[in-house]
């Protein structure tokens, strides 16, 4: 019977629950109800686009803070053998991810819990990120341990705007036939295919380069984690990006009722 209040863009997370005593019984829940406001008056709600949309405005207009857009380097060699040592340790315990038809439609990978260790992780490993941005930058989400099947792919996208904007995908294990290329286009519209060896991680800048597994894998298990980090300033919105396409006239990349010439002809207070 109590309440927090907190700024949604702090850092939070629900801890796991452990009950004692007479309360410990087997189906023991924790029930919350979660709520989120915003001030009408000073913050413009977000357009509403659709994913190939965002993409496309992401990858035009999002600011780059490297020169090519992602690098491959090697996972420090004491984190990988801890990552490691966790992936088999809980390969078990692993259960179906919630399903997302949009970015993985051709099936539902599984997932491990780490919420008790993944923080370790995420902060050991940004300094290698803070390093080849060049920014100072904020965790903002560890997800993982996410375990593709074989058949799987993941379809072109880019990453949250808003909290992925520095990110890394470090590769854990796998158990496959055929290697398995991650497709991402750099920061000068260039195409390519990285394979990750276990042990090593790519960088990139996930809010900025369309990435994707187009390729079904060949094969039983691929276990990855997603640590995602944003600079500490960072203000950039689809909104903002909306804008600076709406003053380059770049009707391309938005969608018919967001084009200069029909807003100018609408009646439409400006904003």
């Amino acid at each position: 019977n109590t309440i927090v209040f907190f700024s949604s863009n702090a850092m939070h997370e629900v801890r796991p629950v452990r009950v004692t005593g007479e309360h410990g019984a087997p189906g023991t829940r924790r029930y919350t109800v979660n709520g989120w406001f915003r001030d009408r008056d000073h913050v413009a709600p977000e357009p509403a686009l659709d994913p190939p949309t965002r993409t496309a405005l992401a990858q035009r207009y999002t600011p780059s803070f490297t020169e090519v857009g992602f690098k491959k380097v090697e996972t420090p060699p004491a984190v990988h053998r801890a990552m490691q040592a966790v992936y088999h340790e809980r390969f078990e315990q692993r259960h179906t991810e919630g399903e997302d038809s949009v970015h993985m439609p051709t099936g539902t990978p599984d997932f491990i819990n780490i919420d008790d260790v993944k923080d370790k992780f995420h902060f050991a490993l940004q300094s290698i990120h803070e390093e080849w941005s060049g920014v100072e930058l904020l965790p903002t989400a560890a997800y993982g341990l996410r375990v593709y099947r074989s058949g799987q792919t993941l379809i072109p996208h880019t990453d949250r705007l808003s909290t992925h904007v520095i990110s890394s995908i470090v590769h854990i294990a796998h158990d496959t036939v055929d290697p398995w290329p991650l497709w991402i286009i750099d920061i000068e519209g260039n195409e390519h295919e990285i394979v990750l060896e276990e042990g090593e991680m790519l960088l990139y800048e996930s809010a900025r380069c369309p990435h994707a597994r187009p390729k079904p894998l060949n094969g039983d298990t691929y276990c990855s984690i997603f640590l995602h980090y944003k600079p500490v300033d960072w203000n950039v919105t689809y909104r903002s990006l909306v804008e600076l396409a709406q003053a380059d006239g770049a009707t391309d990349v938005l969608p018919p009722e967001l084009w200069p010439e029909h807003l100018a002809a609408s009646s439409l207070p400006a904003s």
